[in-house]
């Protein structure tokens, strides 16, 4: 038992959260009740803030805020069930940020307040008659469903009981609730999905769903949401039968919501940490890509609500990091996020590896050896970091001994293998795009090369991330697919003049290496095709130790030679290159 104690949580809290057991479910009833505590207090700033910023809509928000006041005393279970619903927190925070802003470009939309008013009233029963404001022909209520009405009329909601209200706009009068799968009243319920013992909302309706980057999925047609249904019905067995711990934590309160996938992806998901235990996620492929979802992203909202109650990080992000899951340099706090998530993606591959047979088990095994190396490399880096708190220091530190005892769990040597050529091939993709080696360096290696001197310099390097959107890393996407689908990768590896990529995967190495070296011929700066090469040419060479600093000298040496340049052989001409520079911590103190 630790005797320590932080701000708010203590040893033993964190420990729990790092090593789940018995415990952990009372710190995670804590860490919820901090989330409802937590949108309370967004809830009085924006209507104390409100008022301030925009005085005509002072009047309105004073009532709401009473009425609201009046619901929670008389049904505090009603009230909490849809102040702590996650994109009222989103909204909430979406305000306060737009409030504060030196320029409000935009009007903040406080009239959602009475949506959130209305949602507790009708769910409690409250009699009471609120005018609603309607967003491009929708009145939302949280935790409840929508009713479209026609823009700029007023919306007069009317709550007779618990679950009976209507909402009047002109001559049409729509009955709120009742109809889950019929969308032609002018209601639109919330579907709520079986999870075990529970029901959890498939969330397509909230206007304040924002997930950064990802599309959002519009009202689900009744087959598309049978899917989910499904889906989340074979997760639930997964989950309680074979992963018990992560399936009590996330039946205790998990809201989904659908996104759209890109065209080139298979299962995306995301969390919010405005939007605590809502889980973004495409449509799932089966049941088993659902709850590997759901316990990753989980794994991002309970560390979000660990640091609502307890700093772990400084918000400065001095420095910036590689995070062996991401395409892009991420700060401190962004990388613990990811140790912690990956944390909960390694204990799920873990254990699958003993529920599944044949080809996915292997599968299973190369995830598992994979993200344990990954996860406890990234951790590493950050131990001792000077932007971690006492508390932050002591959690990671729980982190990395449960990823250790995991280090002695036997590994077949193929999937062991396999691990290390995605991750190095991961690395090799990341140096490439986000290291620039110092110009004045390259130009004085390519003339020494020119010149037939030895090469003895250490590069210095820019970290100088793009703004733009990475490729998809199809050699890896082949891999996953020979291992999963083996039929269909034999289809597409089919011919003579298969793509560089194609021939690695399938083992021919010397027709792969011939390949990319006639991408580079074609195009210096094809990085796919440089990192393909770093993989074929193995761990201790220029290649794979600092491919970008080849990568760069190649392409000064080409409008300088007279003659073709042998990229092999500058690659061994580099190696002191490789062997004087410490490529792991540049990784860290480089430059922005």
């Amino acid at each position: 038992m630790s005797r320590k104690r932080f701000q708010t949580l203590s040893g033993d809290d964190l420990a729990a959260l790092a090593w789940g057991g018995r415990t952990e479910p009372e710190v995670l009833a804590r860490l919820q009740a901090g989330q409802l505590t937590k949108h309370k207090l967004l809830l009085r700033g924006v209507v104390r803030l409100g008022m301030r910023a925009i005085p005509d809509a002072a009047p309105a928000l004073q009532e709401c805020y009473e009425v609201l006041a009046a619901i929670e005393r008389r049904a505090p279970e009603c009230t909490a069930t849809v102040i702590g619903n996650p994109h009222v927190g989103a909204w909430a925070a979406r305000c306060l940020r737009e409030i504060s802003a030196a320029t409000r470009p935009v009007r903040p939309d406080l009239d959602h307040l009475t949506a959130v008013t209305s949602a507790a009233a009708v769910r409690a029963g409250y009699p009471c008659t609120l005018t609603l404001r309607p967003v491009n022909g929708m009145v939302t209520l949280p935790t409840l469903g929508r009713a479209r009405v026609p823009d700029g009329s007023e919306a007069i909601l009317t709550v007779s009981g618990p679950m009976c209200a209507t909402i009047a706009t002109g001559a049409q009068v729509i009955v709120i609730g009742g109809h889950p799968e019929e969308d032609g009243t002018g209601w639109q319920d919330l579907r709520w999905l079986d999870f075990g013992s529970r029901r959890i909302p498939l969330e397509d309706l909230d206007p304040y769903r924002d997930y950064g980057r990802c599309q959002l999925a519009a009202r689900l047609s009744r087959p598309e949401a049978e899917r989910w249904r499904d889906a989340l019905g074979q997760a639930w067995h997964l989950l309680s039968v074979h992963h018990p711990g992560y399936a009590a934590t996330l039946q205790n309160g998990v809201t989904l919501v659908p996104i759209v996938l890109k065209a080139d992806d298979t299962n995306i998901s995301a969390t919010s940490g405005d939007a605590f235990a809502a889980v973004a996620a495409s449509t799932p492929t089966d049941g088993a890509a659902l709850a590997l979802a759901l316990v990753h992203e989980f794994q991002h909202a309970k560390l979000c609500a660990i640091a609502d109650l307890e700093p772990l990080f400084g918000r400065k992000g001095e420095q910036l990091f590689y995070a062996p899951w991401r395409p892009d340099p991420r700060p401190a706090g962004a990388l613990y996020h990811g140790v912690y998530a990956h944390m909960g993606v390694t204990d799920f591959w873990r254990v699958q590896r003993r529920v599944v047979t044949g080809m996915p088990r292997l599968v299973a095994e190369v995830e598992f050896a994979r993200w344990l190396g990954q996860t406890l490399d990234a951790a590493t880096r950050l131990d001792g970091h000077r932007e971690l708190t006492g508390a932050g220091q002591y959690l990671l530190s729980q982190i990395v001994a449960r990823l250790h005892g995991w280090l002695d769990e036997p590994v077949p040597a193929q999937a062991r293998e396999l691990a290390k050529m995605t991750a190095a091939d991961h690395l090799s993709c990341w140096r490439l795009r986000n290291l620039l080696p110092d110009r004045q360096a390259v130009t004085e290696l390519a003339q020494s090369y020119l010149s037939g001197r030895p090469c003895r310099r250490t590069v210095h390097l820019d970290l100088c991330p793009p703004g733009d959107e990475p490729a998809r890393n199809v050699r890896s996407d082949l891999l996953y697919q020979k291992l999963c689908d083996p039929d269909r990768f034999a289809a597409v590896a089919a011919g003579p003049d298969a793509d560089p990529d194609i021939r690695f995967v399938r083992g021919d190495y010397p027709d792969a290496l011939r390949g990319y070296l006639a991408q580079i011929t074609a195009d210096p700066a094809a990085e796919h095709a440089w990192s393909g090469l770093a993989l074929i040419s193995g761990p201790g060479g220029s290649l794979r130790q600092c491919p970008e600093v080849v990568c760069s000298v190649y392409r000064r040496l080409v409008p300088l030679s007279a003659s073709p340049v042998d990229v092999l052989h500058l690659a061994r001409w580099l190696a002191p290159v490789s062997k004087g520079s410490d490529t792991s911590q540049v990784l860290i103190d480089a430059g922005r």
